[in-house]
């Protein structure tokens, strides 16, 4: 009899370390947020594959019906590099009563393709980072105050996306939408993935280098490269650093550093290699090529 006992707790203390070694999100779902890298993009998986949900696998919104629509305010055929759009994704179903997103937009080497970023002060979308190839991918994804609808059967979610600066070519927006039954468990509801994929700009909407009265020292620099011009532009308001595969790789605001602009630029945490440096003044934009050392 001691012996019995004896096993059956050791069996029982076993079963609750297993189950307390099982990640969060293959045991329990998350109205708070979608867990990272869930779009079904290319190199991850979606809520329904990864166990978060535990339900039938994710379907594609072409073979149930146009429950979503992503729309992206003022975009033409081509969207133009460097500006903000706002855009909304929409979910219309008939008895919808809670739903989840995320979203990611990527190039043609499913990398970044510009920015995606929820709103000042959003009740209803936060932003989220991971990386997949490699790369850190930025995704956006609803938040608990924006998953029920505020109207019968539809439910919205606003932000904005800024478009890349250089040619990545075509960009494609995947994301993935939680349809959920409001059960209070992750059992039985529906995940339906999409993508959308916009052109390029036409190539006369490139933006034109400017070379000539903006350049940066010391060159090559190994921690800190300083802005020195001849124009009488206004202040620098925004910096872009590119690899020599076009990738962005970092990103500074004036408002980050100095409210008259900026000056100076933290390279320190870049690898060594060649870069190209893009400058917003108030009137245009200067590339400018360095070398970190």
């Amino acid at each position: 009899m001691r012996t019995s006992l004896l096993l059956t707790a050791f069996f029982s203390v076993m079963m609750l370390l297993m189950f307390a070694s099982v990640p969060e999100h293959s045991i329990t779902a998350k109205a708070s947020a979608s867990h990272e890298s869930s779009t079904g993009a290319p190199g991850e998986l979606t809520c329904a594959d990864n166990l978060c949900h535990d339900t039938s696998p994710a379907v594609p919104q072409d073979s149930v019906g146009n429950v979503s629509q992503l729309i992206i305010k003022e975009l033409t055929d081509n969207f133009e590099y460097n500006k903000k759009y706002d855009v909304t994704l929409r979910v219309v179903r008939s008895g919808l009563k809670r739903a989840g997103f995320q979203i990611v937009a990527l190039d043609e080497s499913y990398s970044n393709a510009g920015r995606i970023s929820p709103l000042a002060n959003s009740a209803t979308t936060q932003l989220q980072q991971n990386q997949v190839f490699g790369f850190n991918r930025r995704y956006l994804t609803h938040k608990v105050g924006g998953i029920t609808p505020t109207k019968p059967d539809t439910l919205e979610w606003k932000f904005t996306w800024e478009s890349p600066i250089f040619d990545v070519g075509d960009v494609t927006f995947y994301y993935a939408i939680n349809i959920a039954n409001k059960d209070n468990t992750n059992k039985n509801d529906t995940i339906i993935t999409h993508q959308v994929r916009i052109k390029k700009p036409q190539a006369a909407s490139v933006i034109t280098e400017s070379k000539s009265d903006v350049y940066v020292l010391p060159n090559p620099a190994q921690s800190r490269l300083s802005i020195a011009h001849n124009t009488h532009e206004g202040k620098f308001t925004d910096a872009f650093i590119f690899n020599v595969l076009g990738k962005e790789v970092k990103r500074i605001a004036a408002s980050d550093t100095h409210a008259d602009g900026l000056h100076s630029l933290d390279i320190s945490d870049l690898e060594k290699g060649a870069y190209t440096l893009v400058l917003s003044s108030e009137k245009k934009k200067h590339h400018i090529s360095f070398v970190k050392e």
